[in-house]
């Protein structure tokens, strides 16, 4: 059993090693690591803006339930 786990280990290893050579990681995006607060939060305000927009008339085109908007609407309101 320990014979088997060794090699298993060393095949994943080996397969690592070769995936991590065929695709190597990309350099970070320092801009966007410098200002991802700013940008999740500004992705944050402006989906909540779209989310008070919505209205019985386009409910049909998101899929969304009369229901739903109404739950929406109270858990905002709190």
């Amino acid at each position: 059993m320990l014979h088997c786990k060794k090699i298993c280990g060393r095949k994943v290893l080996h397969l690592l090693d070769r995936l991590s050579r065929r695709f190597p990681l990309a350099e970070p995006d320092l801009l966007r690591l410098m200002h991802r607060t700013l940008i999740t939060d500004t992705v944050r305000a402006l989906i909540l803006d779209e989310l008070r927009r919505l209205h019985e008339g386009v409910l049909a085109r998101y899929g969304l339930l009369p229901s739903q908007l109404q739950a929406w609407k109270a858990a905002l309101d709190t």
